[in-house]
């Protein structure tokens, strides 16, 4: 009876020490979802890739350059996508790029552009909040202000926190005929994890600036996180009760 009973607690530390490194072993395995997926920072439309647009010609009244926009205001792109545009205070307004040095708005963005301002009394950055989650979006950006600046984006999930923020240099030069060299600034990542981006091309706090379309690269056709499969650990944890009953069942014999 003695050494059943010493074999009875080999058995029972060994299923515990067994039981500890299943779980271990199957918990580093496990999706941590707090881990934001890499993302690529891209200076162009052709690199981003979009498969869906917002042209802000849809806000504002067509063919009248400079209306004034609520803060915040909503938007539909092309494929059906809601989308949410704010900033700290103060209203937006539209803008459309002139094909002309003296046109009203002659700046360096693509000629007939429609574009969003900030308007110059107002401080970036603007924030847009998509209703589903996105892999990846950029705009073109320009300062208000003639000379070097730097344009900026961040993408955040749906917590809030930053997944990425990047910066290229930028050079406004007012008085253009619309070159199409206004920088431009997006994020692509290797899943769906972004919900919202945050933009700037002020040249310093309260000069205001202008963005163009907004291409977006829309989530793939599920964006959850696919729950840990336990049954996996049930089968591991079965074979290795039965191996262990095995051991017991052999010293026991013997």
């Amino acid at each position: 009876m003695a050494q059943l009973s010493i074999l009875s607690k080999r058995f029972n530390r060994n299923s515990v020490a067994f039981f500890g490194l299943t779980f271990i072993a199957l918990g580093a395995g496990l999706p941590n979802v707090a881990q934001a997926e890499g993302l690529t920072f891209v200076t162009s439309r052709s690199a981003l890739g979009g498969n869906d647009s917002v042209d802000f010609g849809v806000v504002g009244i067509p063919g009248v350059p400079f209306i004034s926009v609520p803060n915040p205001f909503s938007v539909t792109s092309s494929g059906g996508l809601d989308l949410t545009i704010s900033k700290t205070f103060g209203p937006f307004q539209t803008a459309q790029q002139s094909s002309a040095a003296d046109g009203p708005f002659s700046a360096n963005f693509g000629p007939r552009d429609a574009l969003i301002s900030t308007t110059r009394q107002t401080t970036g950055p603007v924030t847009i909040t998509f209703s589903s989650l996105v892999s990846g979006a950029g705009t073109q950006v320009e300062s208000f202000q003639n000379g070097a600046f730097n344009a900026t984006i961040e993408a955040l999930d749906s917590q809030g926190n930053i997944l990425g923020s990047f910066s290229v240099p930028g050079m406004a030069r007012y008085g253009g005929s619309g070159d199409n060299t206004a920088p431009f600034v997006g994020v692509l990542s290797s899943s769906a994890n972004i919900a919202s981006l945050r933009i700037n091309g002020e040249r310093e706090p309260g000069t205001g600036f202008a963005f163009n379309r907004l291409d977006i690269v829309s989530q793939p056709a599920s964006t959850s996180v696919p729950e840990p499969d336990f049954s996996v650990f049930s089968a591991t944890a079965f074979v290795g009760l039965l191996a262990a009953k095995r051991v017991f069942l052999k010293k026991k014999s013997s």
